[in-house]
């Protein structure tokens, strides 16, 4: 493949890995038709993909293979593109098992799959590229290079845009409608035996996922002793999710923990079976910058996630959580998620941001103040696309808001980083400009009105 070949000619580009592990592999039977599953857990490092046809040609001849069961936190992205060529090839089924995930490069190995399935807890990330931790013009090369692989296995304009717009260090966790949006069958498992009043055995590091069961069934949640009735916990605002355990005793044992260094914590059954560990609630969009600096001070998990909660069941410990007053408005809130929709879609390949462009554009257009037909604006971005081939728009979270007018029209204003490079120019313009984009929110989301100042700019030749 093209693409391939291309991400293998970038030397050093990868996402961070542990080279002192490496992806392991384990032959699982399912049943006597000789169907087996392969277990894969850990980083995936230089030479995974060598060992795993190894690996394949150890097993029985018998042996019918039908999935890839995974959980990694990722790796070296040139490696797992090898293996997701395998399993595009074999047209292996990728499950991604309940408190599992799947994120940085192994995401190429779940978007490779024919069908994907994934626990109701398992979490599925992306973000852009680096080399040596850094956020450069290689970088920035093979997360567009990433970004036409995943186009080749049908990963919808969004999701990449969600890639390509999140810098190296961060994580983009896959919300519930991005997964459906490719198709994943979420499953859950069997729902959690009673806490037992013996101490459960703890897993060693680097031990395997749990293999589900085939097929996975919904799980069936009643209510522990003493919970509190159901309740709506996704109205109370957001949540920071910090840990999911498969027993009640462990699960509130760390949110104890957490308990000495902030208040606001919970434990609550999940859809899953599952027991979540949730800071919150937060006011919708400012849970994440006190994620921000728990995360560094080491107070919580850096793999702690922003959640809205429509996923939780039952208060099991903790104090009732007191809702958070929403600070924006409706309206206000639907701009402001359009607006970093449209950021990640502008990082997306041409065609891809054309399409989307194409879709959420009403038949007139605002553009820089002057009134043009959609067509024209579209040919106008069409120049843009070509001139800078390789474009990454990085929205400042803290730079973006929204006002609107009582007829519907919302508008978003934000400050933007963005990073435009052109192979064939060998030319890179680095800017970052305020934008202003106006918003139809009576319906779906509209964009009327768009226009941009640029406070910065800067050009870098032979590149």
């Amino acid at each position: 493949m093209r693409v391939r070949c291309f991400l293998a000619m970038i030397i050093g580009v990868m996402f961070t890995w542990d080279a002192a592990r490496a992806l392991q592999y384990e032959r699982v039977p399912l049943d006597s038709a000789q169907a087996v599953v392969i277990q894969a857990w850990g980083p995936i490092v230089p030479g995974d993909a060598a060992r795993l046809t190894e690996f394949f040609k150890t097993m029985p001849a018998s042996d019918r293979i039908i999935g890839f069961v995974v959980d990694s936190p990722g790796g070296a992205l040139v490696e797992a593109g090898h293996i997701a060529g395998l399993i595009s090839e074999l047209s292996l089924s990728v499950v991604v098992p309940s408190d599992s995930k799947c994120a940085s490069a192994c995401f190429l190995l779940f978007a490779a799959a024919p069908r994907k399935l994934a626990g109701a807890d398992a979490l599925i990330g992306v973000h852009g590229a680096s080399e040596d931790g850094k956020d450069d013009l290689n970088s920035m090369a093979a997360t567009t290079a990433f970004a036409r692989e995943l186009t080749q296995y049908g990963v919808p304009p969004a999701i990449i845009g969600k890639m390509a717009g999140t810098v190296p260090g961060r994580m983009e966790w896959l919300t519930p409608a991005d997964l459906q949006s490719m198709g994943v069958v979420i499953m859950a498992d069997a729902p959690p035996e009673p806490p037992s009043t013996t101490e459960a055995p703890v897993a060693p590091p680097g031990s395997p996922p749990t293999t589900p069961s085939i097929p996975l069934q919904p799980a069936v949640i009643t209510p522990p002793a003493g919970s509190a009735t159901p309740e709506d916990w996704g109205a109370y605002g957001e949540w920071i999710q910090l840990a999911s355990r498969d027993n009640a005793a462990d699960a509130k044992q760390f949110a104890s923990d957490i308990h000495r260094h902030a208040s606001n914590v919970a434990v609550f059954t999940s859809d899953s079976g599952w027991f979540v560990v949730a800071l919150g609630p937060y006011q919708r969009g400012k849970a994440d910058p006190d994620r921000q600096k728990l995360v560094s001070s080491g107070v919580i998990p850096s793999d702690s996630m922003i959640r809205s909660g429509n996923h939780f069941r039952f208060l099991v410990w903790g104090d009732q959580p007191i809702k958070a007053a929403p600070e924006v408005d409706a309206k206000s809130a639907v701009a402001m998620q359009a607006a970093r929709d449209f950021f990640r879609a502008s990082s997306a390949p041409g065609s891809q941001l054309i399409s989307y462009l194409d879709s959420i554009y009403t038949p007139t257009v605002t553009y820089f103040g002057k009134e043009m037909p959609k067509a024209d604006v579209l040919a106008d971005k069409q120049t843009f696309v070509e001139r800078w081939p390789e474009r990454l728009y990085t929205l400042d979270p803290n730079g973006l808001s929204a006002s609107c007018s009582a007829d519907g029209k919302c508008t978003a204003t934000a400050t933007v980083d963005l990073r435009a490079h052109s192979p064939e120019r060998k030319r890179t313009s680095v800017l970052t400009a305020r934008f202003s984009l106006t918003f139809d929110t009576s319906a779906a989301p509209a964009l009327v009105a768009e226009s941009s100042e640029v406070l910065r700019r800067s050009i870098v030749e032979g590149n």
